[in-house]
């Protein structure tokens, strides 16, 4: 559910993915600003978070919002299918069916590469974090 591999087919070129990069998750998620949202692609990586836009004519994606996991300073669980992350920029509010799963990516991730005191503020109840397992494969690094 993580890796939709047919939307990394159309983003992963506009950043030039390699087929060693490791991929996180790449999902169809809205982007929830004041009283609208806007459909986008999450695509997490090895380094960077990515948000992409799709073009008027829906034939080719650009980046919206990028920034580094070392830029992240907050990740908050808002409700069942939200959830928002902090920047050094500002805060998005992302939903998605799956958020607290894709959630439980993010933070497995962090947890497993940046040291406690270099983790972002987490607001997430250990509820979700227990419940879901995390799969070795979970993590892909892209074949071409």
């Amino acid at each position: 559910m993580e890796i939709d591999k047919g939307l990394l087919c159309q983003v992963g070129p506009v950043i030039g993915l390699l087929k060693n990069d490791l991929v996180i998750c790449c999902q169809d998620v809205l982007l929830l600003k004041k009283n609208k949202s806007k459909e986008q692609v999450f695509l997490a990586t090895e380094f960077t978070f990515y948000l992409f836009k799709c073009s008027k004519n829906g034939k080719s994606y650009s980046v919206n919002i990028k920034f580094n996991w070392s830029d992240l300073e907050r990740v908050e669980f808002i409700q069942k299918n939200q959830f928002s992350v902090t920047y050094q920029d500002g805060t998005l509010k992302i939903q998605h069916h799956g958020a607290s799963y894709l959630l439980t990516l993010i933070l497995s991730y962090l947890k497993s590469i940046l040291n406690p005191q270099e983790l972002p503020e987490i607001d997430v109840p250990s509820s979700i974090t227990n419940d879901i397992e995390i799969y070795p494969d979970s993590f892909i690094r892209i074949e071409t």
